[in-house]
């Protein structure tokens, strides 16, 4: 090994070891989508060895609905020259799937051509599957209150509308479509407007045991 070449291959291996220190995993693939680098960390997040899954298409460990969405999110970098960010399934090698964030961007030659793709991978799958459920919980939560018959309305503390049913539409003739946002005070109908001084006091920390509202010739339900 010659003089010059010495420093850049020890420049080379430093640069090497400091991706293997990293948590994300770090993969290259050429142009076909075949792998020709992968650090620690990605093939801890796989479950192989190295020297088993260099060489391999990114087809090798993952599921068919992933394949798809990889294959359209290298594409759309490839069209772009841009870095594009994603999220897929893939398949481990003991069977089991987890959830990944691909970061990709374009490897480019000395003409400027691009000749392969970076990615850094991280494992979401916790914080996807927490998502999931939270979203799952609010549906159900917001069937619940869309459902329910009594009119119910949230509010901040300037009175700002937060959440409306569909009940208080029924019972207080507020618009819910254009409510959201607005001081509870404008949003109101066709009662007379006891509700909303309520809550004033309420947010101001008084006690209300209870009172009622009229609804034009008829009274609404005492809350």
């Amino acid at each position: 090994m010659g003089r010059e070449e010495r420093p850049l291959n020890d420049s080379l291996k430093n640069y090497e070891a400091m991706l293997n220190e990293i948590d994300d995993g770090v993969g290259e693939v050429d142009i076909k989508g075949n792998l020709t680098y992968i650090n620690n960390a990605g093939c801890r997040l796989w479950g192989y060895a190295r020297e088993e899954i260099i060489g391999t298409n990114y087809k090798f460990y993952t599921d068919q609905e992933g394949v798809k969405v990889v294959r359209e999110a290298y594409n759309k970098v490839y069209k772009t020259g841009q870095p594009n960010r994603f999220i897929h399934d893939i398949v481990r090698k003991d069977g089991t799937k987890r959830i990944v964030e691909d970061s990709v961007s374009p490897i480019r030659n000395g003409k400027d051509e691009i000749i392969g793709f970076r990615a850094v991978q991280r494992d979401v799958t916790d914080r996807v599957e927490t998502e999931r459920r939270f979203a799952s919980h609010r549906r159900r939560l917001e069937a619940i209150f869309g459902s329910v018959k009594d009119a119910i309305i949230t509010v901040d503390r300037e009175q700002k509308v937060i959440e409306i049913n569909k009940s208080a539409q029924d019972i207080c003739g507020i618009d819910i479509r254009n409510a959201g946002g607005k001081v509870f005070s404008e949003c109101i109908g066709q009662c007379e407007g006891v509700c909303a001084a309520v809550l004033k006091q309420t947010l101001n920390q008084c006690s209300i045991p209870q009172y009622s509202c009229r609804r034009a010739k008829e009274y609404a339900p005492r809350f």
